[in-house]
């Protein structure tokens, strides 16, 4: 597994960083942190945490996603 290398880029500037909304084309890359956070809970649970089922796109359709 492992993220992507172009998950994670970002600005490494010491003097302003941003927090900026989510985009579509972020989906991908938050999918892939998710899986990564919450995979370790599967064999603990006996299912997939909630989670890792949402469908992120949609996610980032519906909600203001920072």
């Amino acid at each position: 597994m492992g993220l992507s290398p172009a998950c994670l880029t970002f600005d490494r500037s010491p003097i302003v960083q941003t927090i900026r909304r989510a985009e579509p084309q972020d989906a991908e890359c938050i999918t892939a942190l998710v899986t990564e956070a919450y995979t370790p809970y599967i064999a603990r649970i006996g299912k997939k945490p909630a989670p890792m089922l949402e469908d992120y796109r949609q996610v980032l359709q519906d909600n203001e996603t920072f």
